[in-house]
């Protein structure tokens, strides 16, 4: 990396890379053709300045508060056992043996905001009744004891925040045995927060109140997220019948409660109570372990307080080896939420993986790849429109940070490469995955990638053209985004046809023109090229874009397919085969959003083709071939949908697939949150993948709309 790039990415991260004094219309468009722009090409029509607030983290409530009966001062010739098994709380019990007389326990509980009182003592054929008042709360009378039942826990109400004096009393006039383990409190669960502002809880909340003997799994990989290393905190678990998990939750919407756990040939059958109402057991058996992210229980839920409780049934189903259960987390998923709110919380996502130190944009949360196969470059462009939308000064900055990022990657021929591995800060090296290293012959190398070298100029003229102001940042970095353009004219323009080859791969010891035109890859030109003329306002990358977009019907739809080709192949200058058998999903929803359907003569039949695809619960779409549905060729298929006009009610239906397959579970408090998974089969959250679901549920029109020159 140069001295100069260096310092560059110094100050605009010292800076704090933010735009906040750009000034925006509020409810309008942005265009960066004003007379302080920094730009000298007429600037994209962008929405900007929607106002949605954001979901907060979570307000200050109460934590569990423990005082152990050790710690409490005593009248009488009360003894401390400290070390037992089979405590509800820790911190050993105290107990006293008497005949006649009246004995007490005295102290005093803090609580920093309301919390549910309980104690817990032990119940015997001979344990002593037991007087407790807390604060102003009413005395409670514990009866004395008929049979052993074990470490019992009795509600004693509910206080506000203080200091509350606590007396617990015992009188008899025989040989009585009292036990005392503990005072506790604990909040109710805020069903309007949780984890990071989301109404999920981890199974260490300290509003759960958790008794008998469960064990603890460490995060180990699979709780909740089964294919990566950075989990939430782990599990509880326990085989002992009757041992139990209580919550309380203020349920302002009805819905439903998730109870998430693994499933495998080694688990028994969960217990579920609502307000004391049996529900329909859990049945954690599967006949092959599973730990994916979808493994819950799910239980309608109405609106209100209730108090839930899950507990070891003790059984178990009879092909399982062991009745253990486990419990991981619970969430309440957010009914009520806004599409505009989940695609906050999409950009956030990519907000996120666009790493503070050095800009570089992870495919994914628990990636250290970069920019695979323009993964950034999609991520990108929803970030910018986000950054224009809502004026988040975050979002803003992390745009920043990626365009900073594109500059110190670029090579000195104005090329990207497909993806980079990271080595250390701003250590970046070409990488490419083991689908093409273990071809025959190994590509070991690709660059020059046509979406790749395209979408950095995307990126950055949506942000000049939202924040033309910010003149200083953008006149140092679009003229590299513009490098990029200028190298991919270069390397992979066919002037026999007017479009562009894919890419160059290595192998054999040498880089090869890959003889590809991908008709997804020609709207991503196409796209790059409107944008780099927005920023200059130089003719000859709008006259590129035009012949792309007045002859991609004529080369690429197939009337065998009904819908456009996969691609042209054949050398540079020479004659093209076009693809008439191959399925492709993307280039259908993607071209009509980009090109327009009205530049496309068939952009229509291609939508009606993919509709076929529609299954069963109207928002899923499975591709011929496909061995599932893919969430983003939902999200393809509703943007097509928008920009045609066409079909509403579809559409409308497609966006289900979105909101239902936005990641709900927290594997990492920072990375994992809010992204779309990819398919059942495959729980993974690209950043392309939450790009694909913002433009949805924000109902992006077309790219056309922007582009009015």
């Amino acid at each position: 990396m140069s001295i100069l790039k260096t310092l560059l990415l110094i100050i605009v991260i010292l800076l704090g890379i933010t735009a906040t004094s750009c000034s925006k219309k509020k409810g309008g468009t942005a265009s960066g053709s004003s007379a302080s722009s920094a730009i000298t090409g007429p600037g994209l029509n962008i929405v900007t300045g929607q106002g949605e607030t954001r979901i907060t983290s979570d307000p200050v409530t109460t934590s569990q508060v423990v005082v152990n009966s050790s710690d409490l001062a005593k009248t009488g010739p009360w003894a401390d056992q400290l070390v037992v098994s089979d405590l509800l709380f820790s911190g050993g019990y105290t107990y006293i043996s008497f005949a006649a007389g009246t004995y007490s326990l005295a102290g005093t509980i803090v609580l920093n905001a309301p919390g549910r009182l309980y104690i817990s003592h032990y119940v015997w054929s001979d344990s002593a009744a037991l007087d407790v008042t807390v604060g102003t709360l009413a005395t409670v009378n514990i009866a004395a004891g008929a049979a052993n039942t074990g470490w019992q826990t009795t509600y004693l109400g509910t206080l506000g925040s203080g200091s509350h004096a606590i007396t617990i009393s015992s009188t008899t006039a025989s040989l009585v045995t009292a036990y005392v383990d503990a005072i506790v409190a604990v909040g109710n669960l805020d069903s309007s927060a949780g984890l990071n502002g989301r109404r999920w809880w981890e199974q260490d909340h300290s509003h759960l109140l958790i008794r008998g003997s469960w064990g603890t799994n460490a995060p180990s990989g699979v709780f909740p997220y089964s294919v990566t290393g950075l989990t939430g905190t782990g599990a509880i678990y326990d085989g002992n019948a009757g041992d139990d998990v209580k919550f309380w939750v203020d349920v302002p919407v009805g819905g439903t409660l998730r109870i998430w756990s693994p499933k495998n040939p080694a688990l028994g059958i969960l217990g579920v109570r609502f307000d004391g109402v049996d529900q329909a057991t859990y049945d954690q058996y599967a006949a092959a372990g599973s730990e994916v992210a979808r493994n819950y229980a799910e239980y309608a839920i109405a609106a209100g307080y209730h108090e839930v409780q899950l507990y070891v049934t003790g059984t178990k189903n009879p092909a399982s080896s062991a009745n253990t259960v486990y419990i991981d987390a619970i969430s309440i998923p957010m009914v009520s939420e806004t599409d505009e709110a989940r695609a906050i919380r999409l950009a956030d996502y990519i907000m996120t993986q666009i790493r503070a130190d050095d800009g570089g944009p992870r495919n994914s949360y628990d990636s250290d790849y970069y920019n695979q196969d323009n993964d950034a470059g999609y991520a990108g462009m929803a970030l910018a429109l986000a950054a224009a939308r809502w004026n988040y000064s975050d979002h803003i900055a992390a745009v920043k940070r990626l365009i900073v990022w594109y500059a110190n990657v670029m090579q000195a021929d104005g090329v990207w490469h497909w993806g980079y591995s990271r080595n250390g800060l701003d250590d970046y090296e070409p990488w490419v995955g083991d689908q093409y290293t273990g071809l025959v012959p190994s590509i070991t190398g690709l660059r020059s990638l046509d979406a790749a070298q395209s979408f950095p100029a995307v990126v950055m003229a949506i942000y000049a053209s939202a924040f033309p102001e910010d003149t200083e940042f953008i006149q140092t970095y679009a003229p590299i985004m513009i490098q990029g353009i200028d190298a991919l004219i270069a390397n992979n323009y066919d002037s026999s046809n007017g479009f562009f080859f894919s890419s160059y791969q290595y192998y054999s010891g040498a880089w090869h023109l890959y003889e590809a035109q991908y008709s997804a890859g020609q709207a991503d030109v196409y796209l790059g090229l409107m944008c780099a003329y927005a920023l200059t306002g130089t003719q000859r990358y709008k006259d590129y874009a035009i012949a792309i977009k007045n002859n991609f019907h004529a080369a690429y739809w197939s009337s065998a397919l009904n819908l456009y080709s996969v691609s042209l192949t054949g050398a540079m200058g020479a004659a093209k085969i076009r693809d008439d058998a191959t399925i492709y999903a993307f280039a259908q929803g993607w071209g009509n959003w980009v090109f327009g359907t009205s530049n496309l003569t068939n952009g229509t039949d291609a939508l009606s083709t993919m509709s076929t695809w529609v299954q069963g619960d109207g928002h899923s779409v499975l591709k011929p071939g496909d061995a599932e549905a893919q969430t983003n060729n939902s999200a393809f298929l509703a943007m097509g949908l928008k920009a045609s006009g066409q079909d509403d009610v579809l559409k409308n239906a497609l966006y289900e697939r979105l909101r239902q397959y936005q990641q709900e579970t927290y594997p990492h408090s920072t990375y994992g949150d809010n992204a779309i998974y990819f398919s059942d089969a495959y729980p993974y959250s690209y950043t392309s993948n939450a790009a694909w679901g913002f433009m949805v549920l924000t109902e992006q029109p077309s790219a056309q709309s922007w582009m009015q020159f």
